[in-house]
């Protein structure tokens, strides 16, 4: 096992434990108390933490593997997020679900046997234009998705958010000073990208279940990913691999949707919660 793949899966499992983490600080929070008071709780903050050493690692992976590789491990979380969730939120977790969480483990050791090396580490002019363009539209629908209050709607958003930051992060030259690396345009599209889809995350969080909001989320973010890194990047598969990669894509994607639609868990946890609490207004 390479070292792209080592970060892919320790990303995905950041990014499951940041999950349950911020859905719980959601789940303590009234829906009458907006965002500010849940991404002041500790568990929210600390599933932060989690995203950002998710990030790191996910920033080096894309840079070594092909978008849709990269994606389809992540999705993995949504494993550690359904048992997790199950553990310490109650969630039910039938038969069914553990068949579906060992497919998207089945698909994400196709899809990661079948990835090439990216062809285009850093893409040209039409790729930096076009994620460009994207901001404006991308923030549109963020605004969209936060009034309409359909938590699916703003996961499958935020997931679009995401992807199209990771696919920023292509166009990098991370191997540069500080300096250099921040007077990049690109370096900004991601920024605005990734807080769009923080901001709309929590959101769909606030209003949903952690299980279908993170599944919605990863399965977009898939699609999403494998289709830009075909088109401004160029991204394949080995030689002979690509009805394992197609394969290893279905399964993950159908599993994905199947954890989407177990039980839910109650409107709050029913823990022992050990997390200091912010009040209201404070």
């Amino acid at each position: 096992m390479n070292l792209p793949i080592i970060a892919c899966i320790s990303a995905a499992s950041l990014y499951g434990l940041g999950a349950v983490l911020q859905s719980l600080a959601a789940r303590r929070s009234s829906p009458m108390e907006g965002l500010a008071t849940i991404i002041r709780q500790a568990p929210y903050l600390a599933g932060l933490v989690c995203d950002l050493v998710g990030w790191l690692l996910t920033i080096y992976a894309v840079n070594h593997l092909p978008l849709f590789a990269v994606h389809t491990t992540l999705a993995g979380s949504v494993v550690v997020t359904a048992v997790l969730a199950w553990l310490f939120l109650h969630t039910p977790l039938r038969g069914i679900d553990a068949i579906a969480i060992g497919a998207v483990l089945a698909g994400v050791v196709l899809v990661g046997s079948a990835a090439a090396p990216p062809a285009d580490t850093y893409g040209g002019t039409k790729a930096r234009v076009v994620l460009a363009l994207g901001v404006p539209v991308a923030g549109m629908l963020g605004f969209l998705a936060v009034r309409l209050s359909l938590p699916i709607v703003a996961a499958s958003v935020s997931g679009l958010l995401f992807s199209l930051g990771a696919t920023t992060v292509r166009t990098l030259e991370l191997a540069t000073s500080p300096s250099k690396l921040l007077v990049q345009p690109t370096a900004w599209i991601f920024v605005a990208y990734t807080i769009a889809g923080l901001v709309v995350h929590a959101h769909s969080l606030r209003t949903g279940s952690v299980g279908p909001v993170t599944a919605a989320l990863w399965a977009t973010e898939i699609l999403v990913a494998a289709t830009a890194g075909y088109l401004l990047f160029g991204d394949s598969v080995r030689q002979g691999a690509l009805p394992r990669a197609v394969i290893g894509t279905f399964v993950t994607l159908s599993a994905t949707i199947q954890l989407a639609l177990r039980p839910s868990i109650a409107a709050r946890p029913t823990i022992n919660d050990p997390w200091p609490k912010v009040p209201p207004g404070s």
